[in-house]
């Protein structure tokens, strides 16, 4: 048949001859799919969450995503900034090393089993909020199901402690902004108070440099009463403007009385840095506590909802290599096509030797 064929030609002849080709391939499709029946398959069982975003409640409060860092305009970003953090947290070691905790307490066959086994046969599925599938894939339908049922569980259960910790992170923020408030104010006054102060002893020097047996004038005496007044020492101002030297009391008393009020200024001074003193400690202490908790929440919104959509045991299925199988058939048949034209085109030179 290939005599007097050069290999040209003899190529287009087999290609021409395309029905062989389909036989061949489809018989190594048949095969490999006939073979996946034999072969040893998986189970897989899976288990559903509902995963939303009150964004109602976001809403309602606009600091709300400013705990992880970025703020967002897009509600699209701000979904899809959550949806990745939650992916991220379904795999994490501490999620997998509880799983296997809980699994090893139910079953000791999963004593034999580390982190990435685990990890490697855990997988969620998700194209948006809404239905996210847990799947465990392995041979053992008992296994699987155990694995998968108790990854949720955990899943649920952490991701409601980090919603918590985020919400609570709101009313944290909020004290320390109170007392940030009140630490600036405390400031403040400590300045305002130590100003007045060394005025009031700055007038005291010039009083003394400037002795003199007449009464002092009024713009005098106001320069003396008006640091003290404007220091609003409460109640110890009360006893101070009762005891202020009357206009034509010698200079003597107004200097008693400056000294009685600079010791009034420098104790109300230490009680403010006492007051500070506290209040830095009680920020730093709601600062640790911040920290932690923002730890807990894992960069999680506390419009985060996770729950379970049904508690039903998880759904089986078998995992065969179908596709893979006929896919190798077929390419076996297609090498076979190949071998099947090499030979009948080796044939006349076989017989003429």
């Amino acid at each position: 048949m290939s005599e007097g064929l050069t290999p040209r030609e003899y190529i287009v002849y087999a290609t021409q001859r395309w029905p062989i080709f389909v036989f061949f391939c489809l018989v190594g499709s048949l095969l490999g799919w006939g073979i996946s029946f034999l072969y040893p398959s998986a189970v897989r069982a899976t288990t559903e969450l509902y995963v939303g975003l009150n964004l109602e409640k976001n809403q309602s409060n606009n600091n709300s995503v400013s705990f992880a860092g970025p703020r967002f305009t897009n509600a699209d970003d701000y979904k899809n900034w959550q949806m990745a953090n939650l992916n991220a947290l379904v795999y994490m070691d501490e999620i997998l090393d509880e799983t296997l905790s809980e699994l090893r307490a139910v079953d000791p066959y999963w004593y034999d089993i580390d982190r990435r086994q685990l990890r490697k046969s855990l997988h969620v599925y998700w194209r948006n909020a809404g239905k996210w599938r847990l799947v465990a894939k392995g041979d053992d339908r008992l296994r699987v199901a155990q694995a998968v049922t108790i990854w949720q569980d955990i899943i649920v259960d952490r991701v409601n402690q980090a919603v918590s910790a985020a919400e609570g992170l709101m009313s944290l923020e909020k004290e320390i902004d109170g007392l940030s408030l009140s630490l600036a104010q405390i400031a403040a006054r400590n300045v305002e108070l130590d100003y007045l102060n060394q005025t009031l002893l700055a007038r005291r020097e010039s009083l003394l440099q400037n002795a003199s047996s007449k009464p002092l004038n009024e713009n005098d005496r106001w320069s003396i009463w008006q640091p003290v007044a404007q220091a609003d020492l409460g109640t110890v101002w009360s006893t101070l403007s009762e005891s202020f030297p009357a206009s034509d009391a010698p200079l003597q008393d107004y200097l008693t009385w400056i000294d009685r009020a600079s010791s009034a200024l420098a104790q109300e001074i230490q009680s403010i840095e006492a007051q500070e003193e506290n209040l830095e400690k009680e920020k730093l202490e709601l600062a640790n506590i911040y920290a932690q908790t923002s730890d807990t929440s894992l960069g999680l919104s506390e419009n985060l909802e996770v729950e379970k959509i049904t508690t039903d045991v998880p759904q089986f299925s078998s995992i065969r290599p179908t596709s893979t199988l006929i896919l190798i058939g077929m390419l076996l048949g297609l090498m076979s096509w190949i071998g099947y034209w090499l030979v009948v085109f080796s044939l006349p030179a076989q017989k003429k030797n």
